[in-house]
């Protein structure tokens, strides 16, 4: 090689070898060839020591036995100095001068090149396989609303032909996604709201055919915050939706299931309490007046009604407890009067069966957050299965106790008391444990009472001990005090006029009963057995007070006092209602109607004739 050959390759900045084609030595190296391998001289070395992939090796041998080649372009590995290998790309040419033959090999390195590569496809590879694994579909358009990109899920959800998409007709695929929806409307309305959008984000429920439903989100697509394009995003909530639409018809068959359930409890209150009102009733007339010598018949009759009347009570509220159609009026109830009022109740009770039932104990005054008829309807359940349960000469009392927060009631017995077994199952419906089975009852009260006790956040619970007795903790929540007015001094008595009374019932038996009740009390009684007789007989006027049955052939009673003026007009009677019912909503409707007082049928002669002397003392 002439010396001007080599000062030429001294100065060449490319990566350059000369290669002797017979011996395979290298006769010449570039100064950027010898940095780029790390060597500090390469002249006289075979290049096969240095090129070191299987082609490169096949290449030289070719070249040794004479058969020379030109190469472009192609791939190869040198290793350098330190041991590492180096991708390179080489072309060779043959070279002819008067020093020689050689063999010019022109290389660069790709290493760079191909990690740039490389991750590249990596990345790409890395957004590919998020687009295809997540479960939403995605649609990447322009701004001229072109398709860039999308996902199978894409394709799925919108059911297009996989060959429109590998051959990117647009048209057809928008055709398509349009020719889906519910309707032709809707799905214009979604594009160009969609594509009026422009920096907006946007999302959108769209109803296609065949009971499918579509979430779509769509967002601006942003690089370097220049707006290239739009990204859509469906998800498909076709399940969702039907779930919520088997839920909410679930909720209506459920609402209605209560409502014919509630008419179904009315019914049948009307329909049991109706003739225990003509048997009750016509037995308290028949004790009052005397019918001997048949005392003791009646009042066996009187106790088998009023006992069966409580069952069906107790049948009918536990019903309405689990309907959640309990009416509870809670107040701030002073305890120590409802309990007293409780235990001169039950006291016939326990002479009866010979338990002694202890006076209260002079405790600090105590209020409680409930509703007092309730509270009185626990608290007696309480004390009457501590005297039924109890063994002969036995004991009954209360304790109270109380936090700050929380009053307890105590009913203590001294009876045959429960076993741990029994006392598990001793608040379920229907419930009869232990030796309890001929003791008389429905097995509902302890099951009902601890419902009721819960509505107004209390608890019933049990404590045992078999042989020695058991005790009862009823817990309310504890309310202050409030403050009551004095006592009205009462008044002389005076010769009052009669009470002029208009009694509205369809059924001749109860119009009877009425009558009967009322004969001896210083009334004057009309009866009517329509809603339009009681209105014609009404507007004559003169009438103290109207009792009026909820059901009448022509109208309900609440129909009927609506056709009165108020109940605070000069000259309104006042209002009573009669009624089979002990529904809360028709309380409530009855209430609201203007309606001052209702009593349940079967009547008991002493509340009702309170009621009526109380008008009495009003009106005079």
């Amino acid at each position: 090689m002439t010396d001007f050959a080599s000062l030429l390759l001294d100065q060449c900045e490319d990566w350059v070898l000369l290669v002797n084609p017979k011996s395979l030595a290298i006769e010449a190296a570039s100064p950027a060839c010898l940095l780029a391998l790390g060597y500090q001289d390469l002249v006289g070395r075979d290049i096969s020591e240095i090129e070191c992939a299987l082609p490169d090796l096949f290449y030289w041998d070719s070249v040794r036995s004479g058969l020379i080649e030109p190469l472009d372009r192609r791939e190869g590995l040198y290793r350098r100095q330190d041991g590492d290998i180096l991708p390179v790309e080489k072309s060779i040419r043959p070279l002819a001068s008067r020093g020689g033959d050689f063999l010019a090999i022109h290389l660069h390195s790709i290493d760079e090149e191909k990690s740039r590569n490389h991750e590249l496809e990596s990345t790409l590879a890395l957004v590919r396989a998020t687009l295809e694994s997540t479960a939403d579909g995605i649609l990447v358009t322009d701004l001229e609303g072109h398709i860039r990109n999308f996902n199978r899920r894409f394709a799925e959800f919108w059911n297009l032909p996989e060959k429109w998409l590998l051959l990117g007709e647009e048209r057809r695929i928008y055709r398509c996604m349009l020719h889906r929806f519910i309707s032709p409307k809707a799905g214009r309305s979604f594009r160009d709201s969609a594509r009026a959008a422009r920096e907006q984000e946007t999302f959108a429920l769209l109803e296609l055919k065949n009971e499918r439903w579509l979430e779509c989100r769509s967002r601006p697509q942003l690089v370097d915050e220049q707006i290239l394009g739009r990204v859509y995003t469906f998800a498909d909530i076709s399940a969702r939706v039907q779930a919520e639409a088997k839920l909410q018809e679930a909720m209506q068959q459920a609402h209605a299931a209560s409502v014919a359930k509630t008419d179904f409890l009315n019914h049948m209150s009307h329909e049991l309490r109706t003739p225990l009102n003509a048997i009750l009733g016509f037995a308290q007339l028949m004790q009052e007046e005397g019918c001997s010598p048949h005392e003791e018949k009646v009042d066996l009759m009187l106790k088998g009604g009023w006992h069966l009347l409580s069952l069906i009570n107790e049948v009918l509220d536990l019903a309405r407890v689990e309907a959640g159609k309990v009416d509870l009026q809670l107040e701030n109830v002073p305890l120590q009067g409802v309990l007293r009022e409780c235990l001169a109740l039950i006291r016939p009770m326990s002479e009866t069966k010979s338990i002694d039932l202890q006076q209260l104990e002079n405790f600090p005054s105590l209020y409680v957050q409930a509703d007092p008829r309730r509270l009185r309807q626990m608290v007696l359940n309480l004390l009457s299965n501590a005297i039924k349960y109890n063994r002969p000469e036995g004991k009954v009392w209360i304790t109270l106790s109380a936090t700050d927060h929380i009053v307890s009631i105590e009913i203590h017995d001294t009876g045959i008391g429960i076993n741990a077994e029994d006392i598990t199952h001793l608040f379920e419906n229907f419930s009869r444990v232990g030796s309890s089975q001929h003791i008389e009852g429905t097995g509902i009260g302890l099951a009902f009472s601890r419902k009721i006790a819960h509505l107004m956040k209390g608890d019933i619970r049990a404590i045992s001990t078999p042989g020695q007795g058991s005790t009862f903790i009823l817990t309310l929540p504890r309310a202050q005090p409030i403050e009551t007015l004095a006592d009205t001094p009462p008044t002389a008595s005076r010769r009052l006029a009669p009470l002029r009374i208009l009694y509205v019932d369809d059924d001749a038996t109860n119009r009877l009963i009425v009558k009967a009740m009322l004969r001896k009390q210083p009334v004057e009684l009309e009866t009517a057995e329509t809603g339009a007789q009681a209105l014609q007989r009404m507007h004559l006027g003169q009438i103290d007070l109207l009792i009026v049955d909820m059901h009448l052939e022509d109208m309900t009673g609440i129909d009927l006092v609506n056709h009165l003026p108020p109940p605070d007009t000069p000259g309104a009677p006042v209002r009573f209602m009669l009624s089979a019912s002990d529904d809360a909503d028709i309380k409530n409707r009855a209430r609201n109607a203007g309606i001052q007082r209702y009593l349940t049928k079967p009547l008991d002669i002493k509340e009702f004739l309170e009621a009526i002397a109380e008008v009495h003392r009003q009106q005079h």
